[in-house]
């Protein structure tokens, strides 16, 4: 612990149903601290050095590096994404962000991924959603891979009817 604040935010408006208000703060501290924490430890799993860091800080790690649009940081996040399903290849997380680097390339237009990178991608996401079909994260990657790694515009669009339905309040899946 360091004493830090963690989050803070002020909501003003008119509220009719208390119910109705209850559920829109539930769902914004929600989507709000996942993402909070979610920074918080990838920070920290930087931090680690490579041999000390377990699957989850591998997994953090990488994502970290994913956000950004360095080709450099983006070839350590596969590093880092293929030791981790090394370790777990079960891990429904790993699978997803694995598959979801996979179609960097394109998202920053650095060159059309490889037909490899392509069956990879929708195998490692297929896999993702088998292992979790609830996760909104694991839906929003399949949706992503349908559309843009085989061109499948109705599995897409199924992909992110689930990932709204699962989660309603999901920033990336409104995106989807």
């Amino acid at each position: 612990r360091d004493d830090e604040a963690f989050w803070s935010e002020r909501i003003e408006g008119a509220f009719g149903d208390a119910f109705e208000a209850e559920d829109r703060f539930a769902e914004r501290i929600c989507s709000t601290l996942r993402f909070q924490i979610n920074q918080r430890e990838s920070n920290r799993a930087l931090q680690l050095p490579l041999p000390r860091r377990d699957e989850q800080a591998l997994l953090a790690s990488a994502g970290q590096l994913m956000l950004g649009q360095d080709r450099e940081a983006w070839l350590e996040s596969r590093a880092l994404l293929q030791e981790a399903l090394e370790r777990a290849p079960k891990d429904f997380m790993a699978c997803a962000m694995a598959a979801s680097n996979r179609q960097l390339e394109i998202v920053c237009g650095w060159r059309e991924p490889s037909e490899e990178d392509r069956a990879t991608g929708l195998r490692l996401a297929r896999e993702a959603v088998r292992l979790n079909a609830r996760s909104d994260f694991a839906q929003l990657t399949l949706c992503n891979m349908l559309l843009g790694m085989a061109r499948d515009h109705e599995g897409a669009v199924a992909a992110a009817e689930r990932v709204v339905a699962i989660s309603p309040a999901y920033m990336l899946g409104r995106l989807g």
